[in-house]
């Protein structure tokens, strides 16, 4: 099924959050609430972030002036000095301007 779609989803911070489905056909639309509880990660006594990586670029990477950066499809991966890893959420991205063409890069934050 197409012509859904999902808002107020927000896992970068823990706490109950209320997500909203929106569903159109025939200039009809209809929606649904429901809550659900983001859980802080647990925490690892001696465990320092160490370091990030883009471990997926996103599936977007030419825009055309004037457009919003589209992070969809990248994934960011933090070391630990304890030696773990894993996938995150939460980041931040920071330094897109399409407000001019040419090359740009973005940094990308995590805490």
């Amino acid at each position: 099924m197409s012509g859904w779609a999902l808002s107020g989803f927000d896992s970068g911070s823990a706490g109950t959050k209320s997500v909203t489905v929106s569903y159109s056909e025939g200039g009809v639309t209809k929606t649904a609430r429901f809550s659900v509880t983001v859980a802080a990660p647990p925490v690892v006594p001696g465990r320092v972030l160490s370091s990030i990586e883009i471990a997926a670029f996103p599936a977007r990477t030419l825009y055309t002036m004037g457009e919003e950066l589209d992070a969809a499809g990248m994934a960011v991966t933090a070391y630990y000095s304890e030696g773990s890893a894993g996938a995150v959420s939460g980041w931040a991205a920071a330094g897109f301007d399409s407000g001019s063409a040419g090359h740009r890069s973005i940094s990308v934050r995590y805490t």
